[in-house]
């Protein structure tokens, strides 16, 4: 993106955030914020392949970030000219132009501040009704160190070092699994608590240790003379995943575990039909014996009042069936022999039937692997869950839902994932 003397940062991008801001709020406000920040090229050293992001990262975090090993120095003002070659003034005009830049991403990251937190946050800081004298990093830390209570942000930092240790999914690409290592690591390094790459080294090998296709690449890797770094790991499992996933012996040994797997969900279907069958049988019978002995007691009276030399009894409507006990007998062992026999029940549904009538106009069947579909059930929706993924009901997103895997994250949201699951993400810009 070319700079100019006067731009402004798009903030449709970033979450309003009313009131007190929690730990995942605020953290997903820097995240936003960097995006931007990091479209535009920067021009001072160190600043690598992410813009002006390091605008809003303290030293550790900024050092987390993927290919930097220097701090970018903090701009100074180039002053009155003073050279007195051609040399001297063109790299005059352009140190100018570099820090006017500078002084934009400056006014721009004050704006997304005042913009998406409550006025009220900043009012220790304010002189005159304005924030004068203080950088981005300034501010967010004045969020943290004054609205963000300390167990909250310990709560985070465990909740986050957990992450770490979420399983591969061998059915995603592994990139999946390194990248929510990366975000981890960065969240890390914005809570205050960095962590090293031994750690996160030990953390993957203990991942995929416990993935039978990798044992040999876990035994070559103990075995690498050369000092391990996290860079070369990710290449070294990357190729050998890649391997396993063409290699004729290991795809036809797949094969064989998916057809078993297949036959146990077969099996398992079977055995929930015969139980709801079960069920209706009983229920069933239940009703046939309380109109047999209705019918029973509704003869029995029939026949006293006869016996009295009077009319014969009456019996109220409500009792009253209007069927013999002998129609009932005739019914009740029909109806058995036809479930012997193993007719179908008439109200039972299959599968696909349950979930026409739980969804309605909004079924979409999933008709790719992993519990995706080609096609949108809700193509006006973009609510995400940290559980379920995207595509899903519009009253439905992480902060609500009542079905959470165990590392669920209320903060999650489609542009921010929090190592939430990526189930039908790809429709996401699609």
């Amino acid at each position: 993106m070319t700079s100019s003397s006067k731009f402004d940062y798009d903030l449709s991008g970033i979450d309003r955030i009313d009131g007190i801001p929690t730990v995942g709020q605020t953290l997903t406000f820097q995240r936003q914020l960097a995006t931007i920040q990091t479209s535009y090229t920067c021009k001072y050293e160190h600043a690598g392949a992410h813009g002006w992001s390091w605008i809003m990262c303290d030293d550790a975090h900024w050092l987390a970030k993927r290919g930097i090993t220097t701090l970018v120095a903090t701009p100074t003002e180039p002053g009155p000219y003073t050279g007195t070659t051609h040399t001297h003034k063109f790299k005059y005009q352009l140190d100018v132009k570099n820090y006017d830049e500078y002084k934009e991403h400056l006014r721009n990251s004050l704006k997304a501040f005042s913009t998406c937190f409550t006025e009220g946050l900043f009012i220790d800081l304010e002189t005159d009704g304005q924030i004068i004298g203080y950088s981005p990093m300034q501010i967010y830390t004045h969020i943290k160190t004054n609205f963000l209570l300390p167990r909250d942000i310990s709560r985070e930092i465990t909740k986050t070092r957990s992450d770490l240790k979420v399983a591969y999914n061998p059915d995603d690409i592994v990139q999946i699994y390194y990248k929510s290592i990366q975000t981890s690591k960065l969240t890390l390094a914005a809570l205050g608590d960095p962590i090293t790459e031994v750690e996160i080294m030990r953390c993957a090998f203990e991942t995929f240790e416990v993935q039978s296709d990798l044992k040999e690449a876990c035994r070559e890797w103990d075995r690498q003379a050369a000092p391990p770094t996290w860079a070369r790991m990710m290449v070294h499992f990357s190729i050998e995943i890649q391997r396993n996933r063409t290699d004729p012996s290991k795809l036809k040994l797949q094969g064989e575990a998916n057809a078993v797997l297949k036959q146990v969900e077969q099996q398992e279907e079977k055995q929930r039909l015969q139980s709801e069958c079960m069920v209706a049988q009983t229920d069933t019978i239940n009703r046939l014996q309380e109109q047999l002995t209705a019918v029973q007691y509704e003869q029995q009276a029939n026949g006293a009042a006869s016996v009295n030399g009077s009319l014969p009894g009456r019996i109220p409507a409500s009792i009253s069936t209007g069927l013999t006990q002998e129609s009932m007998e005739a019914m009740f062992k029909k109806w058995t022999a036809t479930q012997a026999a193993g007719a179908p029940a008439t109200d039972r549904m299959t599968g696909k039937e349950r979930k026409k009538k739980k969804f309605g106009v909004n079924f979409i069947e999933n008709d790719l692997p992993n519990a995706e579909r080609s096609k949108r059930r809700y193509p006006n929706s973009t609510n995400y869950c940290s559980s379920h993924g995207y595509d899903i009901s519009p009253d439905h997103d992480s902060s609500n839902c009542k079905k959470r895997n165990a590392n669920h994250n209320e903060a999650a949201t489609i542009t921010n994932m929090l190592g939430g699951v990526t189930t039908n993400c790809f429709h996401h810009n699609a």
